[in-house]
């Protein structure tokens, strides 16, 4: 199984990866989105979205600014593991910006997930990505834009390998 990671966008926006087990897209019959206003693991659901959806909006975000925020996997399969599972947990972030960037990490880039196999994503720490530019192992250029308007990139036709992103 692989894990949720779960990122927060600013503005109430979550986004969260795809779900798979043993590098095949799990069928998640719905996504669980919660909240705890109060910080005291008192976790409430705040949506439940398709299996499909991996974005979720509170509109509500302003009205309980120090929220964190996790999601829960429903699956729609059955298997026998070894332990019972019946849903995943995502890690647990705050729009407080408390638990997600500290001062030493003022310069964070992410890119998720590793390994990436239709979509990677990109994410900073408040500053807009101006250009991405990606290169096979040899040096050679396989995309690059200067006109960045997603966090999204779709590297669907990229052959397995190793790749460096600048």
């Amino acid at each position: 199984h692989n894990t949720i990671h779960l990122k927060y966008l600013g503005f109430g926006n979550l986004l969260w990866n795809v779900y798979e087990i043993e590098n095949q897209i799990t069928p998640v019959s719905t996504f669980d989105v919660y909240y705890d206003s109060t910080g005291s693991s008192n976790w409430q659901i705040l949506a439940t979205v398709p299996g499909t959806q991996y974005a979720y909006t509170d509109v509500l975000f302003n009205s309980h600014p120090n929220s964190r925020y996790r999601v829960s996997s429903n699956f729609s399969y059955s298997c026998t593991p070894t332990r019972s599972i019946s849903s995943s947990l995502s890690n647990v972030i705050s729009i407080s910006g408390t638990d997600i960037i500290d001062a030493e990490q003022e310069g964070l880039i992410e890119m998720f997930p590793n390994p990436v196999k239709d979509e990677l994503y990109l994410f900073t720490s408040g500053y807009p990505i101006e250009r991405m530019m990606i290169f096979a192992v040899d040096g050679k250029l396989l995309f690059e834009s200067n006109h960045i308007m997603s966090n999204t990139f779709d590297v669907s036709d990229f052959a397995p390998g190793i790749y460096i992103s600048n």
